[in-house]
């Protein structure tokens, strides 16, 4: 009697430290701040200085986290100017890998109209990384151990190149094991969130597309569209698909749109609740 008494005692212990443990949260208003930080950096910081600043700011958060973070440097073939890409990695004792890779640095310098794009485009995917790294840090995944990748680019005209150098960087520095399931942002913020899917993601990873537009569609996201639009084909972009089974995630650019601190919030809550979804699943 006495026996089963303990045991009894034991398993109420257990059952009342478990549900004392963080539980895993996405913070909208976190990725806000962000977002907000990294547009000042780009107002009042010349060209020149501002990748450094904004890897050294991405650099500081995530020593905040409960991750192993590695930096690879790589120079440009014919410049030889060069860039860092920053992999941080959580719960590396975990064989299943899920990757989400994200430029944190803007391309096609040379051209006004573009740059400006650029830096809201890479303010909103680092406020989307850096709290997605927070929410890790929250709750041990019992399946997953997850990879965030801030890429770095080499300032160039030519995104697409740019960004190809950095893939090809990654994928030497990574390791042997291949990614279950990966995402590429290539996301703007907009005033109603629209993603369709990539046409050459579908072709190339079918079974990933829809393991992630399902999980979009049970969130109730209808944001997510069930139609294919066509897309340019990054130098390097193969690579992602072939070696880290990686998809690319990209929602329509709506240029002349205004984009308000609640439109940044729902793009997020939207954005943050499916990494959650895709991460943690039934551990939540």
């Amino acid at each position: 009697m006495k026996i089963i008494r303990f045991f009894i005692i034991i398993s109420i212990i257990l059952y009342f430290f478990a549900s004392c443990q963080k539980r895993a949260a996405f913070h909208t208003n976190q990725s806000l701040e962000h977002y907000k930080d990294i547009m000042e950096f780009f107002a009042n910081i010349e060209e020149n200085n501002v990748n450094e600043i904004i890897h050294q700011y991405i650099i500081n958060h995530l020593k905040k986290s409960d991750a192993i973070i590695e930096e690879y440097q790589f120079a440009d073939e014919t410049t030889s100017i060069t860039a860092t890409n920053v992999v941080c990695r959580f719960y590396p004792q975990h064989s299943r890998r899920v990757i989400i890779i994200s430029p944190y640095s803007p391309v096609g310098i040379n051209n006004t109209a573009y740059f400006e794009a650029e830096t809201k485009r890479i303010a909103y995917s680092i406020g989307l990384m850096l709290e997605t790294a927070s929410m890790l840090s929250s709750q041990i995944p019992n399946q997953y151990g997850v990879d965030l990748v801030f890429g770095g680019t080499i300032p160039d005209l030519y995104p697409t190149r740019s960004c190809s150098q950095a893939f090809r960087n990654l994928i030497a520095n990574y390791g042997k094991v291949k990614p279950e399931l990966g995402i590429f942002l290539w996301l703007h913020p907009s005033e109603k969130m629209s993603v369709p899917i990539d046409d050459h993601s579908y072709q190339k990873l079918p079974y990933i597309v829809h393991r992630i537009w399902t999980t979009a569609e049970d969130l109730g996201w209808r944001e997510f569209e069930k139609s294919l639009e066509a897309s340019s084909l990054f130098e390097g972009e193969e690579l992602l698909y072939r070696e880290l089974n990686t998809i690319k995630l990209k929602n329509r650019y709506e240029e002349d749109k205004e984009v308000l601190p609640e439109h940044l919030t729902s793009n997020f809550r939207i954005l943050g609740s499916l990494f959650k979804e895709l991460i943690y699943g039934k551990d939540r």
